[in-house]
């Protein structure tokens, strides 16, 4: 069994623009999150602050989708607290495909 060390910061590639990031975490954590440069949430006794760089856009024929490099650093919390706050920033984040 491997085990997977948690990593306090980290960078993440995405595929949104800036506006719906932040829309996708305010609906995740309603008063919780001030947008800045960085973005900062405070939840349950986790904060995280979470910087955003703008990357080329990709382009799949005519589909040009914007994305971006959002580095997330815990700068308090217990582990099982951060991992919680990132799986519900994950699952706000997730978007049909129909």
């Amino acid at each position: 069994m491997k085990i997977k060390f948690w990593e306090q910061t980290f960078t993440r590639t995405i595929q949104s623009t800036e506006s719906d990031y932040h829309r996708g975490l305010m609906q995740a954590f309603p008063g919780c999150v001030s947008i800045g440069d960085p973005i900062r949430i405070d939840w349950q006794d986790v904060i995280v602050e979470i910087r955003l760089r703008h990357l080329p856009d990709f382009s799949v024929g005519l589909v040009v989708l914007p994305m971006l490099e959002a580095k997330w650093e815990f700068v308090e919390g217990l582990e099982n607290r951060q991992r919680e706050l990132l799986a519900k920033a994950d699952l706000s984040m997730q978007r049909g495909l129909g």
